[in-house]
């Protein structure tokens, strides 16, 4: 995980779980590879995270040494605002 950004690239981020992925260093291409789906649907994820699979934020979680319970409720977050 050597591609960190900056802050002002995580504050304009779109919603938790897109400011998550980009503090974690993750880009699109890299999300697709650790949860396994074509780079059309991790963008798909990052643009409406309450879309992603549970199996898929089980992988995420794991690389990034999260729970499983933490991705879900990053993007539970978004959805009370």
């Amino acid at each position: 995980m050597t591609n960190k950004y900056d802050y002002s690239k995580i504050r304009v981020a779109r919603n938790e779980f897109e400011a998550l992925m980009k503090i974690h260093g993750v880009s699109n291409r890299r999300m697709a590879k650790i949860m396994g789906i074509t780079e059309i649907t991790s963008r798909k994820y990052i643009v409406e995270p309450p879309l992603i699979r549970v199996i898929h934020a089980f992988r995420m979680a794991e690389y990034l040494g999260l729970t499983t319970l933490d991705i879900v409720e990053t993007i539970d977050y978004d959805l009370k605002q």
